[in-house]
């Protein structure tokens, strides 16, 4: 799944030339510790019947980058908002559930 977050692009980037740079190297530097051997095998076992067929695959890459997106956005609220959202929230609950009793 691609991102046309500029901030994503560059962190793969700067995190492939790392991990290029040590593999390249693996003789003369001690890599870090997320580069082994292995760190470009990622083991996917799935379950055929499981399968997402192309339309679901595309319909979850959405969802996943508006989840990214949505995430992003709350990451950059501030505590003070956040505390008035939160009051809102609770009051609006208490709200509801006098009027349901």
């Amino acid at each position: 799944m691609g991102s046309d977050n500029p901030k994503v692009k560059r962190a793969r980037e700067i995190l492939n030339s790392i991990y290029s740079f040590f593999v390249k190297n693996k003789d003369e530097y001690e890599p870090p510790s997320f580069v082994s051997d292995g760190s470009r095998v990622v083991p996917l076992v799935y379950l055929p019947e499981n399968v997402p067929t192309p339309e679901e695959t595309r319909r979850l890459t959405v969802e996943m980058e508006e989840l990214v997106a949505t995430n992003e956005v709350i990451g950059n609220v501030s505590e003070e908002e956040r505390e008035i959202m939160t009051n809102a929230a609770k009051a609006s609950i208490a709200k509801r559930r006098n009027h349901t009793a």
